[in-house]
């Protein structure tokens, strides 16, 4: 009900379904592939490009926020994984409630060290009507973070960490498509850029992918 509100909100009327435009997102949430989502809707609806696709995923993508409650939450576990962006490496940062399976965010930075955990923590925080134990590795930069805000947090391996691990399993899964690198084509956003830019324009590309990606596993999975 929440998508379809969405739906009505950012797509006008013009040569293509209104249920054509939210049947191909949905697909293409699932698939992450806009050959795969062209042929299925193609097949089922209407005909529909790659390139129509693309245009109906980039509006929710501008659009989407994922809705969440500020809760109490007992335990929240964060952990950090690589990807790539064109090539080069990213961390993702993923926080969950290991006991209701809650996403409490998912954050790309280009790098993995205490002043970017600090601001995912913080981040995270947002969400909790209380203050968690947060579950992590033995990485130094969770040891500094959770010092100097003076969280609690305790070392753990297995066990209650498992659900964020299952979470990067299921994104890891969807990027696999794009052998885990996702191509920023600056062909459709600027001709010409200073590298530190666009290396801002692709992780704000990647952030939007992650948004559809919460849509997914929070939804659709």
């Amino acid at each position: 009900l929440l998508l379809i509100e969405l739906f009505n909100k950012i797509f006008e009327h013009n040569k293509k379904n209104f249920e054509t435009k939210v049947f191909a997102c949905i697909i293409w949430i699932v698939y992450s592939s806009f050959r795969k989502t062209s042929k299925v809707v193609s097949l089922f609806l209407e005909p529909i490009s790659k390139s129509d696709i693309w245009y109906c995923v980039n509006k929710l993508k501008k659009e989407l926020e994922v809705q969440r409650q500020k809760r109490v939450h007992r335990f929240v576990a964060i952990d950090e994984t690589c990807l790539k962006i064109n090539g080069k490496v990213i961390y993702v940062y993923g926080a969950i409630d290991p006991e209701t399976k809650e996403v409490l965010g998912l954050k790309a930075f280009t790098t993995r060290n205490y002043m970017t955990t600090m601001y995912f923590v913080r981040e995270v925080l947002r969400y909790c009507s209380n203050t968690p134990v947060f579950l992590v590795d033995g990485a130094p930069w969770y040891r500094e973070t959770f010092n100097r805000l003076g969280l609690t947090y305790l070392h753990v391996t297995f066990g209650k960490r498992n659900p964020v691990e299952r979470l990067f399993g299921y994104l890891k899964r969807r990027t696999r498509i794009f052998f885990n690198n996702i191509n920023v084509n600056f062909k459709r956003v600027v001709k010409r850029m200073e590298k530190g830019l666009r290396d801002r324009v692709a992780l704000q590309h990647y952030n939007s992918f992650l948004k559809l990606f919460e849509l997914y596993y929070i939804y659709l999975r």
